[in-house]
């Protein structure tokens, strides 16, 4: 096995013998159901040890555990669950909470992951609750678990599911980029206990003016976004103000002096289902370009000439990191949840800035750049990835590239044991081309996947024509299948259509052991999620022969 690579979750286990409680401990979670009228919280067998604390009394009422979540969490947790939506007893209200809490009151902060449904009584109020909690970070000090390490809030599922509902719900909404005026300064006169903590605190200032339906992560140390529900084209400026002078109350102390930091922002309107998750970011990310290139320090709202700009811009910062090879992979655990074999990764590409600081997604600079330098930045992690597998030979690892390219020659295996993943489109695009790529990255040795399907570009004889082995579900359809009938259903047909087709099915976003239980019962091979573990920028040492067994969980 690999140090600490994958959860271990044991041999394949018959029906009858599976502890559901022993489960879930496995994978890290504890469940509960909070009865409001009665305030008691009743936990799985185990609870108390994945959460850290001594006393099972401590967490026996919703008053007792509220008492244990950090007072730099806004809000209450009831408050955030109870959003005022009316529920009916039988399908509830979902939600999805993440916040600070300390187990003894004292110590080490933590991050939790609270996700279930609430449950109305015959009166229409709220009655009870049923979810699930993990441990999602530890942090060793005082400040934002968030914001700890380069890969802080690169997978926060909340927001970007917060973010795509925003554009697809019909209603107005505000996206704004939040960027620390002068932090790469602050780094280097304060040290980085320092500008961790200015980064903290800023989005301490921030979380401080949410208001119920609101959204905010941390996109990179210093960064932040937002998602403003209700706010209009004409409420952009006025919100950007809001926000200002959130953060002008901040203020950090240091050895030298006083610190007042001040942030460039960059809006964007969302207009009703007029635009897309990944449009609206790039926007914003436009915007704040401008931002901090001719008003640092002040407001910038999107305007059509800033993409035009945004992409000279792109295309220097990616020619950049490739010429002074600072592009870097980090590594996503894929739970296998059929067959044994190597432990499996999906890994993803990074730029670390010129002061080795924050890294940045190209899959964001990529769109926006020339095809040639695009398909170099494509090579560049085909390279990287082999010398992954040739350093690791128990490992796989599944790559996403921004454009279809032939994967360079390179001597052993290696290939055998990377699985490229092309969208939709790209492959789509490819078909047109006689599938000359895809063909190339079969004769390499590797095999060929589809990422985020689903859209609807390529139908199943189109997959067989490419000699497309597998497919990776798009989030979004597995985060609307656990909260819709309906995405339910068209899930399961999608997965078994792909199945009866011999063609492997994975699911990303898979965040609970409901959700898991039900792609498994369907078909699906591979999770990605919460249920796999946390992005890592390195991979385990090996020890032994490097299998991963399978998951198995039972139950549809």
């Amino acid at each position: 096995m690999f140090d600490s690579a994958v959860p271990g979750f044991g041999t394949c286990v018959e029906k009858a013998k599976l502890d559901p409680r022993a489960l879930l401990i496995a994978l890290g979670q504890a469940s509960y159901e909070w009865c409001l009228e009665t305030d008691r919280l009743a936990w799985s067998a185990g609870a108390a040890r994945v959460l850290g604390v001594h006393d099972e009394s401590a967490i026996a009422s919703g008053k007792a555990f509220a008492g244990l979540i950090d007072l730099d969490t806004p809000g209450g947790r009831h408050e955030a669950m109870i959003q005022g939506v009316s529920a009916g007893p039988v399908e509830g209200v979902p939600y999805c909470l993440r916040y600070a809490y300390r187990p003894h009151g004292t110590g080490k902060k933590r991050w939790i992951e609270d996700r279930g449904r609430w449950f109305a009584g015959p009166d229409g109020r709220p009655a009870n609750a049923r979810g699930l909690v993990r441990v999602v970070a530890e942090c060793a000090d005082d400040e934002t678990g968030a914001l700890r390490g380069p890969t802080g809030g690169i997978l926060d599922h909340a927001f970007a599911s917060s973010l795509a509902k925003a554009c697809e719900s019909g209603r107005q909404a505000g996206l704004f980029l939040v960027s620390i005026k002068g932090l790469g300064r602050i780094h280097a006169e304060f040290g980085p206990v320092v500008a961790d903590a200015v980064s903290a605190q800023v989005m301490r200032g921030l979380r401080a003016v949410l208001r119920i339906g609101d959204s905010l992560a941390s996109v990179a140390d210093g960064k932040f976004a937002l998602v403003l529900s209700g706010c209009g084209a004409q409420d952009l400026c006025q919100a950007a103000e809001r926000l200002h002078r959130a953060v002008g109350k901040v203020r950090i102390e240091a050895g030298q002096g006083k610190i007042d930091p001040s942030v460039s922002i960059g809006g964007v309107h969302i207009t009703p289902a007029s635009v897309d998750a990944g449009t609206a970011l790039h926007a914003a990310q436009c915007a704040l370009d401008r931002c901090e290139r001719e008003t640092p320090g002040g407001f910038a709202a999107f305007a059509e000439d800033d993409a035009r700009i945004a992409a000279a811009g792109a295309a220097q910062r990616l020619a950049a990191a490739l010429n002074e090879e600072r592009i870097f992979l980090a590594f996503e655990p894929v739970l296998r949840a059929r067959q044994a074999g190597p432990a499996l990764f999906r890994a993803r590409a990074f730029i670390r800035d010129e002061a080795g600081a924050a890294p940045l997604q190209p899959a964001h600079l990529t769109p926006d750049c020339d095809r040639a330098l695009a398909r170099r930045f494509a090579l560049r992690l085909v390279d990287l990835a082999g010398a992954v597998l040739s350093r690791h030979p128990g490992v796989e690892v599944m790559l996403p590239l921004p454009v279809v390219v032939e994967p360079p020659r390179r001597s052993g295996n290696a290939y055998e044991r990377l699985n490229i993943e092309l969208g939709e489109t790209l492959a789509r695009a490819d078909l047109h081309n006689n599938g000359r790529y895809c063909r190339a990255i079969l004769s390499s040795g590797a095999r060929l996947a589809i990422s985020g399907f689903g859209g609807g570009h390529l139908s199943f004889a189109d997959l067989n024509s490419l000699g497309v082995g597998h497919v990776t579900l798009n989030g979004t359809l597995v985060e609307t299948a656990g909260q819709v009938a309906q995405g339910r259903y068209a899930l399961r047909r999608l997965i078994e259509a792909a199945t009866s087709q011999d063609i492997g099915v994975g699911a990303e976003w898979v965040d609970d052991e409901t959700i898991a239980r039900q792609l498994i019962g369907w078909g699906c091979d591979r999770l990605l999620g919460m249920v796999a573990g946390p992005l890592r920028l390195d991979l385990p040492r090996p020890r032994g022969a490097g299998r991963q067994t399978p998951m198995t969980l039972t139950g549809t």
